[in-house]
């Protein structure tokens, strides 16, 4: 399976961590970075330029474009192919074993969209990525679009876990949610974002307890 992490110089060194905890889960790991920034120094990636504009946090339709282009290119013959945020630590992948469905997530209920996939981790299935590529060059021109709730958005039939299930611990949010070390290591997903509040040191720091 390939993840692929969309970065840029500011958080390199939480996607370095990301990309750690992915191949500790037998995940191949492309950083993603764009063609103007340098390149980073982390072992065990690989590396890839886009040029599509980003327009600050992946929006608009030709980011999603973009982002859909580079999971294909890098896409390998397993079910899913994933796409993982520098703050996000994927621990484990029980949350994708055995799905059917197109795409699985975390899914948010944010009005005025009914449902939309959190962009913090989720896995496309990799036979449906020229569909959802042409879903997305259907879209009308435009910047306003947001990555996640766009590409949530452009297949029917799309599930994910709301966020835990009985047999599947999911995924933690933030302090938000737990508190402690030992509840955050119940989890497969890890997501610590800066919107609770957290600097990039501290979210680096913590990110480091765990891999």
């Amino acid at each position: 399976m390939t993840a692929t992490i969309f970065t840029w110089p500011p958080d390199y060194a939480q996607a370095a961590l990301a990309g750690r905890a992915l191949r500790s889960c037998g995940v191949d790991v492309v950083l993603a970075i764009d063609a103007g920034d340098p390149l980073p120094e982390v072992e065990g990636c690989r590396i890839v330029r886009t040029t599509f504009p980003r327009r600050g946090n992946l929006n608009g339709k030709a980011c999603i474009e973009g982002i859909l282009a580079t999971l294909h290119e890098n896409a390998d013959g397993d079910p899913y192919q994933l796409k993982v945020d520098s703050d996000t630590l994927v621990m484990g992948l029980d949350w994708l074993a055995g799905r059917p469905e197109p795409a699985v997530g975390m899914h948010h209920r944010i009005p005025p969209h009914d449902r939309f996939m959190f962009g913090a981790a989720y896995g496309l299935r990799t036979e449906l990525l020229p569909e959802y590529r042409a879903a997305a060059a259907r879209l009308p021109d435009g910047d306003h679009y947001s990555e996640d709730v766009e590409i949530g958005k452009l297949l029917p039939g799309i599930h994910a876990f709301e966020n835990l299930t009985e047999g599947c611990p999911f995924a933690a949010y933030s302090w938000k949610s737990v508190k402690t070390m030992e509840e955050w290591r119940r989890y497969e997903i890890l997501i610590f974002q800066r919107i609770q509040g957290r600097g990039r040191r501290a979210i680096q720091e913590t990110m480091k307890e765990f891999v």
